[in-house]
């Protein structure tokens, strides 16, 4: 892999590749964005508590290489994941090579306007850090719905919009959504029993300055 130094990246083509990682810039962005992301994964994973079992979805799954702490969560789990990048599909196919010829892992490019899979496919669906992009959030919260059997849970991981006004770099694309807007796009999409836990942390910004931001992971049913 070709080095790449983030911080003399422009912060636009930053955003771009948060959105959709592409190449061995890509590559770099979805390496840093493993430890950046490492709290809320923990608190998405905590809130998603699958049972042995359990098919788990997750929508953007970036490099993939945090496939395996979705698998430990309970025993005989089976995860499926989409991501709209090739460049991310192609690599967390290379590191979860040994699951996928066991068929515990699928691995798939799509979006989560379509989800490439049948009805009531899932026990459980994870998304963290992608709702910023999806064009319209409440069909897209629809077509998850469709694919989590009657009593599938939905865990989504998301900046609160007041802490995103802390870095420049959600200027280009993002979009943040406070804790009214969700419930109510759950609720409208057929989901009910909506929880969210508000948690604190410390995020990094592009130039490595640290601040501390809200975040919140979302869990519907």
């Amino acid at each position: 892999m070709v080095s790449v130094d983030l911080t003399q990246l422009d912060i636009a083509v930053r955003a771009r590749h948060l959105a959709k990682p592409e190449g061995e810039v890509g590559l770099a962005v979805a390496n840093s964005l493993n430890s950046i992301n490492a709290e809320a994964l923990a608190w998405a994973f905590s809130a998603l508590a699958p049972d042995g079992g359990n098919r788990i979805l997750e929508i953007g799954f970036g490099n993939g290489h945090t496939i395996s702490g979705v698998l430990e969560l309970a025993e005989r789990l089976s995860y499926a994941g989409i991501d709209i990048s090739e460049t991310m599909v192609n690599e967390a196919t290379r590191f979860n090579a040994a699951e996928i010829a066991d068929r515990r892992v699928d691995l798939r490019v799509g979006t989560s306007s379509k989800i490439p899979f049948a009805d009531a496919e899932f026990d459980r669906a994870l998304a963290v850090n992608t709702l910023y992009f999806w064009s319209d959030p409440a069909a897209d919260l629809r077509e998850i719905r469709r694919v989590l059997k009657p009593k599938g849970k939905l865990v989504l991981g998301s900046l609160s919009p007041d802490s995103a006004k802390a870095n420049p770099l959600f200027k280009y694309g993002f979009r943040f959504l406070s804790q009214e807007q969700l419930a109510d796009l759950l609720g409208n999409a057929g989901f009910s029993e909506v929880s969210i836990d508000v948690h604190r942390g410390i995020r990094k910004m592009p130039n490595g300055q640290s601040y501390e931001a809200e975040y919140f992971i979302t869990s519907a049913g």
